[in-house]
């Protein structure tokens, strides 16, 4: 058996490894392989070319983590044809998909991006570490004015020390590759381009979106994270890290087209991140998520469950 793997900045890797174990070897020639494997179906994506091409079966895997994820096919974009199969994280990811009538068949094949580590607690966290959504955004400004309004509110708070994460995106990376941006100026234009300003007590740490080592180190030496719910700040919940969000619903749009999901309602409630700042105060969302650790553990198991396994690859593959 032999599968075509399109892989998103190293996020494949777990999936490669898997396919490995059970001797399925990887192809550059994606027309003739048994499996497509590629991150993304979304018409912006450029990957609806590839998967109408094979003639294998053909899955998304997860593109990143994000309880929202499935809630993405609520109207915001379209199913597309070319795909056989969607592979989520978590079997709450699955449960969205049911909700919204998602017409492919679902499998959960469990967290793969980090080693999972126990729910903690913190009675009085020191470092915070907050990571802004990453650009670019094109038509919307909506996760720039985001990034901004928690930045300020953090830093009415009392730290001994924020450490603010940006990661250049691919965009940032091309640029600088063609020669159309200095490597030199890449820290101010994200500090610029993502609403973010020094300030005494910050430290700011430009990293890579393909360094999963450096993201946990930083996750790791933080007493909380806040992040927006996509893939980094659902790997500070993995950790076990206390973690606040904002945006957990809200994020569920199209930014490019302004598109609105359709059925909110059968999902929002459910997906919603229990320490989410656009329902609260900051620093009570904090205190919260450095002390409940029973919502944390019940919204973790839901979205990003168990470890990914080869096992679990092998049942999922069995179904097709």
């Amino acid at each position: 058996m032999k599968a075509a793997l399109i892989d998103h900045l190293g996020g494949a890797e777990y999936l490669a490894n898997g396919l490995d174990a059970l001797d399925i070897e990887l192809t550059p020639d994606h027309i003739n392989a048994d499996y497509l494997f590629a991150d993304h179906d979304a018409p912006w994506s450029g990957r609806e070319g590839w998967l109408a091409e094979g003639l294998g079966k053909r899955i998304i895997y997860p593109h990143g983590a994000g309880a929202y994820s499935t809630a993405l096919y609520d109207g915001c974009y379209p199913v597309s044809p070319h795909v056989d199969t969607l592979f989520v994280i978590g079997e709450g990811q699955k449960e969205v998909a049911k909700r919204i009538n998602y017409p492919n068949p679902v499998e959960a094949i469990g967290w793969g991006f980090c080693d999972l580590a126990p729910v903690k607690t913190c009675s009085n966290p020191k470092t915070v570490l907050f990571a802004p959504t990453h650009g670019p955004w094109y038509n919307s400004r909506d996760y720039l004015i985001g990034n901004i309004g928690v930045y300020k509110a953090l830093l009415r708070l009392d730290f001994d020390k924020i450490v603010v994460k940006l990661t250049p995106s691919t965009t940032i990376a091309a640029y600088v590759e063609a020669g159309q941006m200095e490597p030199d100026d890449v820290p101010r234009w994200l500090i610029d381009g993502e609403g973010i300003w020094e300030s005494e007590g910050v430290e700011i740490v430009v990293g890579e979106m393909s360094d999963r080592a450096g993201q946990i180190a930083l996750i790791d030496s933080a007493d909380v994270v806040v992040a927006d719910p996509g893939t980094f700040g659902n790997l500070a919940v993995a950790r076990g890290v206390p973690t606040v969000m904002w945006g957990s619903v809200s994020i569920v749009a199209d930014p490019w087209r302004r598109i609105n999901p359709s059925h909110p309602e059968a999902w929002a409630s459910y997906v919603r991140y229990p320490f989410d700042c656009e329902y609260q105060p900051l620093d009570k969302c904090i205190e919260q998520a450095c002390t409940d650790i029973v919502r944390t553990g019940e919204w973790r198991e839901r979205f990003i469950g168990e470890a990914f396994t080869a096992e679990k690859l092998a049942n999922a593959l069995g179904g097709l």
